[in-house]
C-alpha cells in the first residue's frame, strides 16, 4: 500500500535584529549537520508555528543544504526576535536531523528605512541562535 507522508517540522530557530535598523529578511540557508541525505528531506519551506508557508518550497537538499526565498521580504523590527520553523517531509526514520545556519552569509536582510533611519551597512548584523 501508499504511506503517507506528512509536512513535519524538521528545525525551529530564531532571527533577531539587531543594530541600529529594521530588517527586510530575504532569504535563509539551513545546512543539515546530521546524517540524513539530501534526498531524504523533502519539499522544504519555512512557516511560523507552523502556519502558511513564507517561502518558496524546495523539493531537496544540495550538498546538505537549502535557501528558503521569502515569497515576500520578511519585516523584522529593530531588537525584535522571530522565531520560524522549517517544514518538510523526512523520507527516513534512522537518520539524525540537525539544521542550524553556518555563517552570517546565510542570513540574508537588508537594513530598512521604513520608520526611521538607517546607519551604514547593517545588513550583516543579523544574529542567529538556536
Amino acid at each position: 500500500g501508499s504511506v503517507a507522508v506528512r509536512d513535519e517540522t524538521l528545525a525551529k530557530f530564531t532571527v533577531q535584529a539587531l543594530g541600529n535598523s529594521h530588517q527586510l529578511l530575504e532569504s535563509i540557508t539551513l545546512t543539515n549537520r546530521g546524517t540524513a541525505r539530501d534526498q531524504d528531506l523533502r519539499n522544504l519551506y519555512l512557516t511560523r508555528h507552523g502556519g502558511r508557508a513564507l517561502t518558496s518550497m524546495k523539493k531537496s537538499l544540495s550538498d546538505d543544504s537549502v535557501t528558503l526565498r521569502f515569497t515576500q521580504q520578511f519585516f523584522l523590527k529593530k531588537g525584535q526576535t522571530v522565531s520560524f520553523e522549517l517544514r518538510g517531509q523526512a523520507y527516513t526514520s534512522s537518520k539524525t536531523i540537525n539544521f542550524g545556519l553556518e555563517e552570517e552569509s546565510d542570513l540574508v536582510a537588508l537594513p530598512t528605512r521604513r520608520s526611521g533611519r538607517t546607519i551604514g551597512n547593517e545588513a550583516r548584523t543579523s544574529r542567529y541562535k538556536e
